[in-house]
């Protein structure tokens, strides 16, 4: 099997977020880093298994053994090792078989492994193991990343908590399945940067997010919704387009000012359901998934909902973790369009800025979102208050003439 989706364009290499990179900065450098030894890996096993389940020890020795420079202490002052990182550098078909959820980290295979001195198709986090300093091992994570440098191999990692998860994101990984769909949930993924995008990619790129209010507004999330769902995921126009679509508010997300994903919400009694986001293909890189999830959450918040229900795929649960949304207990995986959903709900932080009932007349008025602002009703009233009255002309005058009349009866 083969990974499906690498970057074209020649070789890559993985970027951490700027965010990332300046909390490495601001932090001091004093544990050495170097290759595991054989001592090193005995010696921290034992702590290592008394918190968390890892693969054997024939496992682990076969895979030091076919890849040993994949393994990497930081060393305190007296030579310890105070930080563990072991990663796999995977060929086409273990890469294959990681993004479709079938890769076990516990029992892989050498047979999986790039072979010595030949590049990674992919780069997994196998093991990190940082107790005392949560720094080292994201110092060690850094360094080795970089010792791939020009090579095509997206890095994969499966965060272990919430808070694991919340780093994960800050450093720049995003779900697995917003780029490869099918991969498991839990499996987040790093994809390389290309050389002759370095520079554009040197900045983070622009998302601004605005709500739908012209026909070309919804022609754009109609055209991202086809793209992603009906031609990504073979989904009949039937089950994409409906018939809610004229009774949901629809957002857009740009990127660097182009239309690069789109959502909907509509309106219940008690709750907001937020459904059919959607990112195109090539800004599935970018923050603009995150900051429309936001931005939709935000104004369900404005309008006064106070709880939020959305169908999340499975894989795509921690982007919607990072919200505060939870699946609901004691419901069932269910199924549409051949895809599996799980449903997921929030409880929202009251907005003291809501929409009320028994507001400003004139707010109710505003265009949707833009409440804060003036709108055509109260500009076009403010225009008419400085123009002066304009000057009726006279009518002619209506006394009856005689002759007039007689020569429009006979005429």
């Amino acid at each position: 099997m083969k990974l499906g989706i690498i970057p074209e364009g020649g070789s890559g290499s993985v970027q951490f977020s700027p965010k990332f990179q300046r909390y490495l900065s601001r932090m001091r450098a004093d544990r050495a880093i170097t290759a595991a030894t054989d001592d090193d890996v005995a010696t921290l096993l034992p702590d290592i298994r008394s918190v968390m389940t890892v693969a054997d020890d024939e496992v682990i020795a076969a895979v030091r053994g076919h890849a040993p420079h994949a393994f990497t202490v930081a060393r305190a002052a007296d030579g310890r090792p105070s930080a563990l990182l072991a990663l796999l550098p995977l060929n086409a078909d273990g890469a294959g078989l990681l993004v479709a959820g079938r890769l076990n980290p516990r029992r892989v295979a050498v047979a999986h492994l790039a072979a010595p001195g030949e590049p990674p198709v992919a780069v997994y986090i196998w093991l990190l193991w940082a107790p005392s300093r949560l720094i080292d091992g994201l110092r060690l994570v850094d360094v080795m990343v970089r010792g791939y440098a020009g090579l095509d191999a997206p890095l994969f990692s499966r965060p272990v908590n919430d808070d694991a998860q919340r780093l994960h994101l800050e450093m720049g990984f995003t779900p697995a399945g917003t780029v490869y769909p099918g991969a498991p949930w839990d499996l987040m993924a790093i994809l390389p940067v290309i050389p002759d995008r370095r520079e554009a990619r040197s900045r983070p790129s622009a998302v601004d997010c605005r709500i739908a209010r012209s026909m070309e507004d919804v022609l754009q999330a109609f055209a991202i919704r086809s793209a992603t769902y009906m031609v990504e995921q073979d989904c009949p126009y039937g089950e994409e387009f409906d018939g809610n679509d004229f009774s949901a508010t629809h957002l857009i997300a740009n990127v660097d000012g182009e239309p690069a994903a789109c959502a909907r919400i509509r309106w219940f009694g008690d709750f907001a359901k937020i459904e059919r986001m959607a990112v195109r293909p090539q800004f599935r890189r970018t923050r603009a998934a995150f900051r429309l999830a936001r931005f939709a959450i935000d104004h369900c918040r404005r309008k006064g909902f106070q709880r939020i229900y959305a169908h999340s795929r499975a894989d795509l649960l921690p982007l919607w973790k990072v919200f505060g949304l939870t699946p609901m207990p004691e419901r069932e995986v269910f199924e549409f369009s051949n895809v599996s959903f799980r449903e997921v709900f929030g409880e929202l932080a009251p907005d003291p800025n809501a929409i009320r009932f028994g507001a400003d007349p004139m707010v109710a008025n505003r265009p949707e979102g833009a409440w804060d602002q003036p709108g055509p009703l109260e500009r076009a009233a403010s225009v008419r208050e400085r123009k002066p009255a304009a000057k009726r002309p006279e009518e002619p005058s209506r006394r009856f003439d005689a002759s007039t009349a007689r020569r429009s009866r006979c005429g």
